[in-house]
């Protein structure tokens, strides 16, 4: 039997218990690419799966109703239990799912839903907000990744 690394262990189970929910997302050239969420119970998230579990987009699809809470709590689970870091860069956006566009946060509370979820949230080298779970590696590069 071939061991997995934890990253590739973590988005297998992602995967496992979450299901595909693919949203079109119109770039400023004008294109309309396909965005491959998925979604977990009332919540929907679009990872980047390389060296990190890096969140992409999280957005709910029932304002405050705990939904995104649920699902960070989902994937800090699994970065517990697969032993890999969550990295992100916690700047608001206009969502992409239009039941989400129905209540965004501002860059504090946004910040603050991290901070009270367990994230590190600070900045790097660069000034960038970063948010870092279960913790910040040692060192880092400018831009928060290592």
């Amino acid at each position: 039997m071939t061991d997995i690394s934890p990253i590739l262990a973590g988005k297998m189970e992602w995967e496992l218990e979450t299901s595909p929910y693919p949203l079109p997302h119109k770039l400023a050239s004008g294109e309309v690419i396909m965005e491959s969420f998925r979604r977990y119970r009332d919540a929907i998230a679009l990872l980047d799966w390389e060296n990190y579990c890096v969140i992409e987009k999280i957005e709910t699809l029932k304002p405050r109703t705990g939904a995104a809470t649920s699902l960070i709590t989902f994937l800090k689970t699994l970065a517990l239990k697969h032993r890999f870091r969550i990295f992100g860069n916690p700047i608001p956006y206009k969502p992409t799912c239009l039941l989400a566009a129905a209540s965004p946060l501002s860059q504090t509370d946004l910040q603050s839903w991290y901070s009270k979820n367990g994230f590190l949230v600070g900045n790097g080298n660069d000034g960038g907000i970063y948010l870092w779970f279960p913790n910040k590696p040692e060192s880092q590069s400018a831009s928060g990744r290592q």
